[in-house]
């Protein structure tokens, strides 16, 4: 584990060569707690007729907690060491500390250093492409074990990617930040600073869930080193100018119908899958302390996000035997791998604090608008931007919505399978779109090109503006017809 690795020609950083441990007193405690789970003795009844979620409605039913701790305990434990935690660990991973520096716009930020644990897979292709590969909540790099040999990979143009996959700072094997105000923008900093170490000057950005939000996050406000992203979740947050707010309601009267599903989709997840944001995002250590405490606990947590919001609600295809709904979608083993490693690395708590430095929920919060809100605006991201959600994602804006929040290029509107957890439900359709976006002239390259700088707003297009003047000439003849007698 002490062994020094340089990564470029640029001035040296050392980085320490990481394994994931754990011994057998962890072993023996973790099968311990398993064993002694204590089940209510009553299970509340549900209303799986009047509930989309079925009988999953009022969260993750007993029984499938009680046949998942089960196989934990008898099944997955037993085999970890020799099979499971070896594929974790053939990821070439690292730890290495970067001091996170302050936002140059905010007066009350100040540096930090952490260290940062992070996969590293550089790529034989001559033409490779530097990558900032970012998980979610409630992920890990397990998201990707089968996506980073995908990107890789070379092509037969010399093609491909560097792959730099970190630990969002408190999950995982990376420290936790230790002061106040880690929002999703220090967390930005943190991965612009450990590209910047590792030699990339410029690179391109991809995530998922709060992975899409601190790239997004990352490219606006450093557009000249982050120069182009591709995100399976975007988060189109309303423009701040009056002009572009009047553009993006104007937008509403010309929705086509899958613009009409995008938005149910979205506002039914809003209304009905969000409680899990008003408890980590106003009170996280009440929950983090008894999720870190309680393997089922934490299973039960983190299973209830799988089946909520992964893609294994359609089809009718018989299952096996012994096999759940929601493993249509995910892998049972990588699920607990997640699991394990959420529970080996005991930063369940440490996660959740992003939620509530992030939302604005909290009455300390400096902005009077919740970051969650519909009402919350967003900056415009101005580095080339490629889109794409799978046919169940939970966040699904319209198309021209979108382009008023990024600068989109690339649009994959193919509803492939798969769901929130894309880089783990479908890993190849992410690798090829990925490839798809940033390898052609108006991905990496562009985005080197345009290189636009931070503040850049956006262009409106002749068909927004028509949008927007047809909105002030209704208000105006409203006005008209309304307040001016017609003699």
């Amino acid at each position: 584990d002490s062994h020094p690795h340089t990564f470029s020609s640029q001035p040296t950083m050392v980085a320490t060569l990481f394994q994931v441990e754990i011994t057998d007193d962890e072993l023996s405690d973790l099968q311990h707690r398993l064993a002694s789970t204590r089940f209510p003795p009553n299970q509340l009844p549900r209303r799986a007729e009047y509930d989309p979620s079925g009988a999953w409605t009022g969260g993750t039913p007993q029984d499938e907690v009680a046949h998942l701790v089960n196989y934990w305990r008898k099944d997955f434990l037993p085999r970890f060491r020799d099979h499971h935690l070896p594929r974790l660990n053939a990821l070439s991973q690292f730890t290495m500390t970067v001091q996170v520096p302050p936002d140059e716009l905010d007066a009350t930020s100040s540096s930090e250093p952490l260290r940062l644990h992070f996969v590293h897979h550089r790529s034989e292709a001559k033409n490779a492409v530097p990558l900032l590969l970012v998980h979610g909540w409630p992920g890990s790099i397990v998201e990707f074990l089968e996506l980073i040999p995908l990107l890789t990979k070379g092509d037969d143009c010399g093609n491909g990617f560097h792959v730099v996959a970190p630990s969002i700072p408190g999950y995982g094997y990376s420290e936790a930040p230790r002061k106040p105000g880690a929002d999703a923008g220090f967390m930005g900093r943190a991965m612009d600073a450990l590209m910047q170490q590792l030699g990339y000057g410029q690179y391109a950005a991809q995530g998922g869930d709060w992975g899409a939000i601190i790239c997004q996050t990352l490219a606006t406000r450093c557009p000249q080193r982050c120069v182009a992203l591709h995100i399976n979740m975007a988060v189109a947050r309303s423009p701040h100018d009056v002009a572009g707010k009047l553009i993006l309601l104007g937008h509403i009267l010309f929705f086509s119908t899958m613009d009409r599903v995008r938005l149910r989709k979205t506002l039914s997840f809003l209304q009905y899958e969000t409680a899990y944001q008003a408890i980590q995002g106003t009170k996280p250590e009440s929950l983090g302390l008894g999720l870190n405490d309680s393997p089922a606990g934490l299973l039960c947590w983190i299973l209830e996000k799988v089946h909520s919001w992964s893609d294994c609600h359609r089809g009718d295809e018989a299952l096996p035997a012994g096999r759940r709904q929601w493993e249509r979608a995910v892998n049972r083993d990588d699920l607990l791998l997640n699991v394990m490693v959420y529970w080996m690395s005991q930063c369940m708590s440490s996660s959740l604090r992003l939620y509530y430095e992030e939302l604005g929920k909290h009455p300390h919060h400096p902005e009077w608008i919740a970051r969650d809100s519909l009402l919350a605006s967003g900056d415009y991201c101005p580095v080339p931007t490629g889109i794409m959600c799978g046919a169940t994602e939970i966040i699904q804006p319209p198309r021209a919505w979108a382009k008023l929040a990024f600068n989109v290029i690339h649009w994959s509107d193919t509803g492939c399978k798969g769901g929130h957890f894309l880089a783990l439900e479908n890993p190849r359709a992410v690798a090829a779109d990925v490839r798809a976006f940033f390898l052609t002239e108006g991905g990496f390259k562009h985005g080197i090109k345009l290189a636009p700088l931070r503040g850049t707003r956006r262009p409106y297009s002749a068909v927004q503006n028509f949008v927007l003047l047809a909105i002030i000439l209704f208000g105006l003849v409203s006005w008209l017809t309304h307040f001016v007698p017609l003699n």
